[in-house]
């Protein structure tokens, strides 16, 4: 999904820029800064400045506020690597640390005193259930040989980004807080390395899709950047927002010390939690990062057979066992025609992909087109470099994150010859769409107006993107029309139609 988000406010254009032995450095209002040259596969000359703080340290007493930003530094601060991930789930690895806020920028070109440089800008929301991930992976290569400013950012994560108590002794969100503040950041000094600040595009995948669609909903965000596309989440899908918020906050505590077991006292928590060491909170945050999944991804899909209440959605407030079941029963039917699931695995793949994806990010999509100027896509093709060898009849081929694979590459990593034709022309032409959004998406208004009018992602004639006119999506003549990113460009109208309907249908049934 491709979504355009206006009220854009002007910046001061500042710029100081030279080089020490061929290193390229970069004064920033809190201090200097030192990065380096790199080269991408296609010969592309560019300047990485990587680990620069956007905020203090969340440490101490800071853990679990709102980030602060980042203090000033004296003399030049060396930005040529980023060694550092923020303690997350899944990994236990030396560079672990809690001094994690850092945001990376890459840009083709840096500005002096004769040049007034504008690169377009796009900052990457990495993704990982908000309990894992890092920038370390998300590569500038293809973002650079198309002439943006490429940036990327660590954010908090698990317990220590998303931990709350629901009041005001730990409100949480601070990992969301912490995209926000990077945002702002660019926003304010991005102009010091080349780019646009009112041509910011936020992107991201998955968590980092959900991400962007809360910065978009926040107030805050507002004039910070003007679109954002988002791949495989919104802020309304089941696993992109904690139910049990509180509950979760005394369990992690809980199984450190087992007297929070049967204790309410928020205060004693925070206290407690600011005292015990980062990575003993790691590993206790495991139950905080098993509970930020819906609860539909906890179980077997042979499981569903014998408990159809399950397959219930809780957003459909159905408390009577008997009235679930039957519901359940309703929705299997959606799927296996009344068989089971353990007859029809990949059937039951599209349950899994459906409830816990295409549905929030539809109806995100059909009620964000009515505010803001919106289009959608579809990510449908199935080749080698995606990766995704798992194969079932009734599920779709295409896995969740093969896009990446197409988009994030790093040296002679970018080297696609081995791979099909159709990969390396899908990796060029998605990465052209994506950055066409960011260069091309300009409103105009008028005076007599507040009509906006945005030109089309796909903006002129082109043989790679097949002289597609990307229709602007619009549900009030019962439309959907989106584009599918196939081995071919093609306009269809209304994506998973068939589901998508009997699911509306029985919602519409309550």
């Amino acid at each position: 999904m491709l979504i355009t988000e206006s009220n854009r406010k002007l910046s001061h254009k500042m710029k100081c820029c030279f080089e020490i032995a061929h290193d390229p450095v970069v004064q920033l209002p809190n201090g200097l800064i030192q990065g380096r040259e790199a080269v991408t596969l296609k010969d592309n000359t560019y300047y990485a400045f990587e680990k620069i703080p956007y905020a203090t340290p969340p440490v101490g007493n800071l853990r679990f506020k709102a980030p602060i930003p980042a203090k000033n530094w004296e003399g030049i601060l060396n930005t040529t690597h980023l060694d550092i991930t923020c303690y997350q789930q899944g990994i236990d690895v030396d560079y672990e640390s809690e001094d994690c806020l850092f945001i990376n920028v890459f840009t083709p070109q840096l500005p002096n005193a004769d040049e007034d440089l504008q690169f377009p800008v796009m900052f990457y929301i990495h993704g990982g259930a908000f309990a894992n991930g890092s920038s370390r992976y998300s590569a500038p290569d293809l973002f650079i040989d198309n002439d943006v400013v490429f940036v990327t950012i660590n954010y908090r994560l698990g317990p220590f980004g998303f931990l709350s108590t629901q009041d005001d002794v730990i409100p949480g969100n601070n990992g969301l807080k912490d995209q926000h503040l990077a945002i702002q950041w660019t926003h304010d000094n991005i102009n010091l390395f080349g780019g646009d600040p009112d041509k910011i595009t936020i992107f991201g995948q998955s968590a980092g899709s959900a991400s962007c669609a809360y910065q978009l909903l926040n107030q805050q965000s507002q004039g910070l950047f003007r679109g954002a596309i988002l791949e495989s989440g919104t802020a309304i899908n089941p696993w992109a927002y904690q139910r049990r918020a509180r509950e979760v906050a005394f369990a992690t505590a809980a199984l450190i010390n087992d007297t929070f077991s049967n204790s309410n006292d928020s205060v004693a928590l925070l206290d407690f939690l600011l005292g015990i060491d980062a990575k003993e909170l790691k590993k206790a945050g495991k139950e905080y990062s098993d509970s930020v999944n819906a609860d539909f991804l906890n179980y077997n899909l042979d499981a569903y057979d014998n408990h159809l209440d399950w397959l219930v959605p809780s957003d459909m407030q159905i408390e009577d066992m008997t009235n679930r079941t039957e519901m359940g029963r309703s929705i299997r039917e959606i799927y296996t025609n009344g068989e089971t699931f353990l007859d029809h695995f990949g059937d039951g793949i599209r349950f899994y992909s459906d409830t816990g994806f295409t549905r929030a990010i539809i109806k995100f999509a059909e009620l964000y087109c009515k505010v803001a100027q919106t289009y959608f896509y579809q990510f449908s093709y199935d080749g080698e470099l995606g990766a995704n060898d798992v194969h079932y009849v009734g599920a779709e081929y295409v896995g969740h994150s093969e896009e990446l694979r197409y988009i994030f590459c790093r040296g002679n990593g970018c080297d696609f010859s081995n791979y099909p034709i159709s990969d390396q022309i899908s990796s060029e032409r998605i990465i052209n769409i994506w950055t066409n959004f960011a260069k091309f998406l300009n409103s105009l208004r008028t005076e007599e107006s507040c009509v906006k009018n945005f030109r089309n992602p796909t903006p002129e004639p082109s043989e790679l993107l097949q002289n597609i006119t990307w229709p602007l999506l619009s549900t009030d003549n019962g439309d959907f029309l989106y584009v599918d990113i196939d081995e071919n460009l093609n306009i269809e109208n209304h994506p998973k139609n068939v589901t998508y309907s009997k699911w509306t249908e029985l919602y519409n049934s309550l």
